[in-house]
């Protein structure tokens, strides 16, 4: 059974470089409606980032994954609650996205039909942005050189 099925599942899909970690820590952490089951600086965290995103197909365990996130969520008050995960790496790698579409299937796996949120970036500002830290990186090599 997906874990959607008995409850209100939202997932927070943050691209690279558009303040996720600003909203997990000054939003979702501390809104009175939202349960965040990952937040900064938790075990949990670490955990679905290992066993979720992070692991090869083979060592995926769905089962495994679920009943870890029912023991985390009998520590907190859920009722009435929307269960929020948030985490930028869902995006897929950061430069290649190599595990996007793989990290896709694992929600929908994971979640089924829960409701999803992805927050992106000013393409321009993007491009600028890369573009600040490929001239930082070359510089700096230059200087080594």
């Amino acid at each position: 059974m997906a874990l959607s099925e008995s409850s209100k599942i939202c997932i927070h899909i943050g691209y690279h470089k558009t303040a996720s970690s600003w909203i997990q820590v000054c939003a979702f952490h501390i809104h009175p409606a939202i349960a965040f089951i990952n937040p900064p600086q938790n075990d949990f965290r670490d955990f679905w980032y290992k066993e979720a995103i992070e692991t090869d197909d083979f060592s995926f365990n769905k089962e495994y994954i679920i009943d870890r996130m029912h023991q985390e969520l009998s520590k907190k008050d859920i009722s009435n609650k929307v269960l929020l995960i948030s985490e930028e790496n869902l995006s897929g790698h950061m430069y290649s996205g190599w595990n996007a579409k793989r990290n896709a299937e694992r929600l929908f796996d994971l979640f089924g039909n829960c409701k999803i949120f992805i927050v992106i970036r000013n393409c321009v500002s993007i491009f600028l942005l890369r573009l600040s830290i490929w001239r930082y990186v070359f510089q700096n090599m230059a200087e080594r050189l």
